[in-house]
Order: structure tokens, then C-alpha cells, then sequence
């Protein structure tokens, strides 16, 4: 509503902080809308059988033009599974960039799979998350400590969201610790043989 010509220099830095206010409205009422919608399931998932690595090596591509962060993928296998493609994405980049928010210097990525799942490893090399807060952090609107606040981004819904589309997958998502003591987020689907019907 605001004419930018109409405002004055020294006015200029409270434009930009409206700017942002609404530009995080706009994406906290967002995530509430996508959070609600999981949890009514109220459209079916639009499986399709899709190609994880090559979809995680192009998403990663794309995520770390966000960062300076360094998004490593460590090691990634060539696996397929029954996904619903933009929703897959929307999860992992979810716990992409709570990686990249919390970490030092990177974040690294692991694909791989046996006989009957397929396993997905997001770590990061920040702050660790002690165990009585490994399983409420994906609850809705948790901030575990501190450390991550409000100043770091994030409206306590992207992990929720993350762990509602995987588990709507038939899989699940943990969280364990490194070597390094920092966090891995652990993610497993079913493989392709496998029926959701027999969990």
C-alpha cells in the first residue's frame, strides 16, 4: 500500500522490516495451511515411482544457493521408491535447513537402502538435541532450547510438517546423535515392494 517514492530516506529501513514481517506472515500462514491439511489428510497422496537420488542431488543444488553453509552429499546410492514427488521435497528440504540453520560448517546427506527400506541421514555439525527432546521435536511449534529461537528462522512447523508427509510415506524419521555429538536426522521409507497396507 505503501508508494515507495513517498518515503522518505530515513524511513526506507522500516519499509524493508515491513517487507519481512509480511514475507514471515506469509510463510508461517503457510505452513499452518499445510500443516492442517496433513493432518485432515484431506487429498491422497500422488505416488509415482521416483528416482531419490537423482531428485535428492537436484534439490541439494538447489538448497545451497541459500547457504554458505556446505551441503554434502556423502553418499548416495541409486534407489527408487513410490513418493509423492513435491511432497518428498518439501520434507527433506524441511530438515535440510534446520540443518543448515544450526550447523557450523556443514550439513551432510546419506542415501542408502537394504532388502526392505530405504534410509535417508541428514546430520549437521551444530549444537547436539539432549534425549528428552528427540521425540518432541516434531511436534508442532516446539522450540527445544535457546539456541533455537525465533532469530534463527523457522516457526516450529517445518519439522512437524517433515514428519507427517514421511510417515503418510509409511515410513518414519528419528533423530540420533554423531560421532561429532552433533544431530542426525534419521529417515527410512518402505522399499517399493513393501505394502503400506501390511504396517
Amino acid at each position: 500500500m505503501l508508494d515507495d517514492s513517498g518515503v522518505r530516506p530515513e524511513q526506507m529501513s522500516y519499509l524493508e522490516g515491513i517487507h519481512q514481517d509480511l514475507d514471515e506472515l506469509g510463510t508461517m500462514v503457510d505452513e499452518l495451511l499445510q500443516y492442517a491439511r496433513m493432518e485432515r489428510r484431506q487429498a491422497p497422496l500422488q505416488l509415482s515411482c521416483q528416482s531419490l537420488d537423482t531428485a535428492l542431488q537436484e534439490l541439494i543444488a538447489h538448497l545451497q544457493f541459500e547457504t554458505d553453509i556446505a551441503l554434502e552429499l556423502t553418499k548416495v546410492e541409486p534407489l527408487e521408491a513410490m513418493v509423492d514427488l513435491r511432497l518428498w521435497h518439501r520434507a527433506v528440504s524441511n530438515i535440510i535447513r534446520n540443518g543448515y540453520r544450526y550447523a557450523s560448517q556443514s550439513v551432510s546427506i546419506r542415501l542408502s537402502g537394504d532388502t526392505d527400506r530405504i534410509w535417508l541421514h541428514i546430520a549437521n555439525d551444530g549444537p547436539g538435541i539432549q534425549d528428552e527432546d528427540k521425540q518432541r521435536i516434531f511436534d508442532p511449534f516446539v522450540r527445544i532450547d535457546k539456541s533455537r529461537d525465533r532469530g534463527s528462522g523457522g516457526h516450529g512447523l517445518g519439522l512437524a510438517i517433515s514428519a507427517q508427509i514421511i510417515r503418510q510415506h509409511c515410513g518414519d524419521i528419528s533423530v540420533s546423535d554423531t560421532a561429532s555429538g552433533g544431530p542426525s536426522f534419521d529417515i527410512w521409507l518402505p522399499r517399493p515392494a513393501t505394502s503400506c497396507q501390511n504396517r
